[in-house]
């Protein structure tokens, strides 16, 4: 089930037991994974369109661990968001679709986090934003914000339902695969 991770990079090792994310489907997650693959195919090769939810696990999670992340998120209802529009992150290096509302995925986030099942020893722990990368490939700053603009010439946002939480884990070519869902209520 996880790979052995032998020839991964030393940032890799660590999502080696996987993360959870929010994996979007249908028209969304089609678009998503094309500008992926057309403006960083490094990063689209690695994952499908998300929204990253936890560090990654510390360990691999038992069936009773299972069952707790399972409880916290079924406590949670199904969120109704809005993917959109495109922005840059702060140091304008990174394309990302902003997510609204934000506060209710970092309340998921937080409490799942307190289960003391994930790494947040990792940077970007604290002041993560929730957003669906589009590139986060080595660009200049007015090359992000061309794309950018163009990106949002093209989209109008998108609202989906955010009903269920994926446990994402690399295969031995760190490439993620959906392994488990967990739905909200």
């Amino acid at each position: 089930m996880y790979a052995t991770g032998e020839s991964w990079a030393s940032w890799k090792k660590d999502y080696k037991f996987g993360t959870l994310a929010y994996v979007p489907s249908g028209d969304l997650r089609s678009t998503v994974d094309r500008l992926r693959d057309e403006h960083d195919p490094i990063s689209a090769n690695i994952s499908m369109a998300h929204i990253t939810l936890t560090q990654p696990f510390a360990k691999a999670p038992s069936n009773e661990e299972l069952r707790a992340i399972q409880s916290i998120v079924n406590s949670m209802n199904t969120i109704e968001i809005a993917v959109g529009p495109f922005t840059t992150s702060p140091n304008r290096r990174l394309i990302w679709l902003d997510i609204s509302p934000k506060q209710s995925i970092l309340d998921l986030r937080e409490k799942l986090h307190e289960t003391a099942l994930f790494r947040t020893d990792l940077p970007l722990t604290k002041g993560f934003i929730p957003h669906m990368t589009i590139s986060e490939g080595g660009r200049e700053p007015e090359e992000v914000s061309a794309i950018n603009s163009k990106l949002n010439a093209q989209f109008t946002p998108w609202t989906t339902s955010f009903a269920s939480v994926a446990w994402i884990i690399p295969d031995e070519n760190f490439t993620f695969k959906e392994y488990r869902s967990f739905d909200l209520k």
